[in-house]
């Protein structure tokens, strides 16, 4: 039934709270940063039509890049990020803001959440 929305993968059940705080909850974590880059992209200008077409279209086409990789990401972001370029200048900053312990933070509510959520169940 769920191969035609993605791959059927067996887990223990002990990991189906962090399955859902990262596979699960993804979804949402990406659109929220397509989000992020369409207004941004409204923000420099652009129609709101081809700021989304952008923006699905960067996104496209970075996973056609990797879907069939076994390659870490972290090499995928050395391939795309020159150094002094535009791409590490954002790269940069983000890191200098702790982006990655953000996001990490969230993803630990999520699966706070989800853990509290199967609690009530039983």
């Amino acid at each position: 039934m769920f191969k035609c929305i993605g791959e059927v993968v067996l887990i223990k059940e002990s990991f189906l709270d962090k399955v859902t705080a990262i596979s699960g909850s993804g979804p949402g974590y990406v659109y929220y940063f397509m989000d992020t880059l369409y207004k941004s992209a409204l923000s420099l200008g652009f129609s709101r039509i081809v700021a989304m077409r952008m923006v699905k279209k960067t996104f496209l086409g970075a996973i056609t890049l990797i879907k069939d990789s076994r390659e870490d990401f972290s090499l995928w972001i050395k391939k795309v990020a020159s150094p002094g370029g535009t791409t590490q200048a954002a790269l940069d900053f983000w890191k200098n803001c702790k982006l990655e312990r953000l996001v990490r933070r969230g993803i630990k509510k999520a699966y706070l959440r989800a853990r509290q959520l199967n609690l009530k169940k039983k």
